[in-house]
């Protein structure tokens, strides 16, 4: 699956206006594959399809219109992730290419009933709300909703006043209660009760605006509020497993009050037609001009060759040639290690003093992450009169750390130096412990023995900022089993200023928009990511944050 997330990332980073219709239709077909054959990891890989399209319909415009109604098909998908990257795909269609508004409104009110995800379907009814602007097509959204309600009230309860005879022969009174609606309001998904509730408050508002016929307007606010009423009536009864949480009870009893004054408080009014849509424009605004500066920063490289330098194939070269070959900057090169400038000042903080300066060897390491090896370059010290034979430096390991291989024996001459390199394979991101020994043959024969101080492998060694987007930090963060809770106290007073203090100290780049933080409040939250240089295919080797403070 790694391999196909590199060999997309390279199809996207090379498609362009001439072939994008191509590439497009390669991956439509590629898409249906992944219903009609059951192969290894499907829905990863459908999920991964999903979004390479997404990113070339939003470049190259041309082709939108081609694959939107086909991406549609898969909302009532069984797999989550792919039917919400549908959803985050089509409500960045409608928001950018009005044209499309009419007939993609339209294949949603269509699929309604098709909706298997309270997420998927919360992402729906906000689109409908959002973008439904023709008079035809808003009745036709109420219908359909209706439809999917049922009876209303929700929870109808009438006194039969029917004798019944119980198990034991005596005689009791029955009471029916026809229940009819989604099962996702009566499973205790209340939030999507709570987005119903604005769904339909913004429907009939426009709806208000649109028609003539009062009448008509004020049954449709009627019915509209009473559906509001029934769902809080349902999470208030005692035949729901979870009660009505008070943020959704608060929310629909809003939109209760708005319908009700409807022609009171037109500014309520705006914040509903007006307000949402434009906080969603900003949203994606922020997310492209976040894009266009990580691309900015990514195509600003200096060239360091020549277009006239000669190319040289160490396959096809002599032996005979006296060019000199660095193996090591050849790999950092590949691997794009070489790319990373450190200072005087950060390489300094990587040297690990080994042994005291009174000792007969004085050593220190410098420590180097480069790819998935730790690679130590040790100093040694002959700080006798005497020569130092069968000099053994010894390592071990603890954690998930690796020797490769045991350094060879040395002989150091009096007072004379000895540079001594080693490299540990890292498997995980866990912090690691590597100890040792100095060992040399003394007087007449004797074993003399240095231990040398420990080096901790921290993880902060090997993470580094990333950036992800916000669905995929979400799947990650229900994906993970453990959750940890910090407390801490500090003497910062400036919250945004204690945010960069935080990302600082454990490499991570916040995700959170700027606009979304910004303007004075007393509670700030925000989502930070990184990641270890030794990730792979897994999300094992991901961090997320979320820092809240208040």
């Amino acid at each position: 699956m790694e391999v196909r997330r590199k060999a997309m990332s390279i199809v996207l980073s090379m498609t362009s206006g001439r072939n994008a219709e191509d590439v497009v239709l390669f991956l439509k077909k590629q898409l249906l594959r992944t219903q009609e054959q059951d192969f290894d990891k499907a829905s990863e890989y459908r999920q991964l399809l999903i979004q390479s399209i997404h990113v070339l319909a939003i470049r190259f415009s041309e082709v939108a219109a081609s694959v939107v109604h086909a991406l549609m098909d898969f909302l009532g998908d069984s797999n989550n992730p792919s039917a919400l990257d549908v959803v985050a795909f089509v409500c960045e269609v409608v928001e950018k290419f009005p044209a499309l508004r009419p007939a993609i409104t339209g294949k949603l009110t269509n699929t309604l009933m098709k909706m298997r995800s309270g997420k998927v379907f919360r992402g729906v009814l906000w689109i409908l709300g959002e973008y439904m602007e023709e008079l035809d097509a808003i009745e036709m959204v109420l219908a359909e909703i209706r439809k999917i309600i049922g009876e209303i009230p929700i929870l109808a309860a009438e006194s039969m006043g029917r004798p019944r005879v119980l198990a034991d022969g005596t005689y009791a009174t029955e009471t029916a209660f026809s229940v009819s609606s989604t099962p996702l309001i009566l499973g205790g998904d209340f939030f999507t009760g709570a987005v119903l509730a604005v769904a339909l408050t913004k429907l009939v508002l426009r709806y208000d605006k649109l028609t003539s016929n009062r009448s008509k307007a004020n049954s449709v606010r009627a019915e509209a509020m009473l559906t509001m009423t029934s769902i809080i009536r349902v999470g208030q009864s005692k035949f729901v497993t979870v009660p009505i949480d008070e943020d959704s009870n608060e929310r629909i009893l809003g939109c209760i009050q708005s319908l009700s004054e409807l022609n009171d408080c037109q500014e309520v009014n705006e914040i509903f037609l007006t307000d949402s849509r434009v906080a969603y424009a900003q949203m994606l605004g922020a997310q492209e001009k976040r894009a266009a500066e990580k691309k900015a920063v990514e195509t600003v490289k200096e060239n360091v060759i020549q277009v006239d330098d000669l190319l040289t194939f160490r396959q096809l070269s002599k032996k005979s040639v006296d060019e000199a070959v660095d193996y090591l900057e050849d790999l950092g090169k590949a691997t794009g290690v070489g790319e990373v400038f450190e200072d005087f000042i950060s390489n300094l903080r990587r040297i690990s003093q080994l042994t005291g300066i009174s000792d007969p060897i004085y050593a220190e390491a410098y420590v180097k992450m480069h790819g998935f090896d730790i690679l130590l370059d040790v100093l040694l010290v002959n700080q006798t009169a005497n020569t130092l034979q069968n000099l053994c430096l010894d390592f071990a390991t603890l954690g998930d750390l690796k020797l490769v291989e045991h350094p060879t024996v040395h002989t150091i001459a009096p007072h004379g130096f000895q540079s001594i390199k080693a490299t540990i394979k890292v498997s995980s991101t866990e912090t690691g412990v590597i100890f040792g020994s100095i060992l040399w043959d003394g007087p007449n024969l004797t074993e003399c023995c240095v231990i040398l101080n420990d080096i901790h492998i921290d993880i902060m060694d090997y993470i580094k900022p990333a950036y992800c987007s916000e669905t995929q930090f979400r799947s990650m963060w229900t994906e993970f089993e453990w959750e940890n809770r910090v407390n801490v106290s500090t003497k910062m007073t400036e919250m945004r200023e204690y945010l960069k203090h935080v990302m600082k100290s454990t490499n991570t780049s916040c995700l959170t928009p700027e606009g979304a933080m910004s303007g004075d409040c007393d509670f700030l939250s925000a989502n930070m990511y990184a990641r270890s240089l030794l990730a792979r295919s897994t999300d094992s080797e991901r961090c997320t944050i979320n820092f809240s403070l208040g």
